[in-house]
């Protein structure tokens, strides 16, 4: 399968996200896409979750870490410079995820790692007779396109996992879909070393951003979207959280009961 590779020159994760939807919509027709990318630091949920739920939302905007909402589903992952972003943007009649995660992990394996996949799409490595999850995997398909986007831990912090990734609130009640918690490692890899050994088991043609002109004003409204209030924490389901000693229920990001004096009906939470 002869696929283009592309990486990104920024490292806006709503950018990148406008972008990979760009690739999907407009630009995929026949030839697929491996598109690469590093975000800033942040937190990225799955289009189902709830953030409030899947991570500590004070401590991210204390310490500027942006959280962001995909257009896929799966769990909440943490992205820096370190985590590498792979998105196979495909026809449908070119997508297929085994195929996917069985080439990660050859790719992986020609420079030594010593890792496997799991039943949840997910990348293993073994290290010291012990697994850690260092890739998980997302999807988005429709009726004629579809992308699995995944990660892939090289040289991420991960001290803001730990920190980024927990919930101080106290929920009675959540709808939406709770992430799976995993021992993670870093694979101790640079971003170029993954490149290379990919374009090797491909034969990839690699391009910029720039030469394949996507359509700017498109992908600066989806990014607006992507950074809305509205798209990150306002299409969060119902959920109940009791806060010292008083319960206080959420509907799309707006407080809808509370008997809390600070939290009041009608608000954003």
């Amino acid at each position: 399968m002869n696929y283009i590779l592309l990486v990104s020159d920024q490292h806006d994760p709503y950018y990148n996200l406008a972008l990979e939807d760009w690739l999907l919509r407009r630009f995929v027709d026949q030839q697929p896409v491996i598109f690469m990318y590093l975000n800033d630091p942040c937190v990225v949920v799955g289009r189902a979750q709830n953030p409030w739920k899947e991570c500590h939302v004070t401590y991210c905007q204390q310490h500027g870490i942006e959280i962001v909402r995909r257009q896929s589903g799966g769990g909440t992952v943490y992205h820096d410079l370190g985590n590498l972003n792979i998105s196979f943007i495909c026809p449908m009649v070119h997508y297929n995820k085994q195929y996917h995660l069985d080439l990660m992990v050859s790719t992986l394996r020609s420079i030594g790692c010593v890792v496997s996949k799991n039943k949840r799409h997910d990348i293993m490595l073994q290290r010291q007779g012990k697994d850690y999850k260092i890739s998980g995997s997302a999807f988005r398909e429709s009726k004629d396109k579809a992308f699995h986007h995944l990660t892939l831990l090289l040289q991420a912090d991960l001290s803001k996992v730990a920190q980024t990734l927990r919930s101080p609130l106290h929920f009675t009640v959540s709808k939406g879909v709770s992430s799976v918690r995993s021992a993670v490692a870093n694979l101790n890899l640079q971003q170029s070393q993954v490149i290379k050994a990919l374009q090797q088991q491909l034969s990839a043609t690699s391009l910029t951003v720039q030469a394949i002109n996507p359509d700017h004003h498109y992908i600066d409204q989806k990014r607006q979207e992507y950074r809305s209030w509205e798209w990150r924490f306002g299409k969060t389901l119902a959920f109940t959280i009791k806060h010292e000693g008083h319960n206080i229920s959420v509907n799309h990001g707006i407080i809808t009961q509370s008997d809390h004096p600070n939290y009041l009906i009608g608000t954003r939470f």
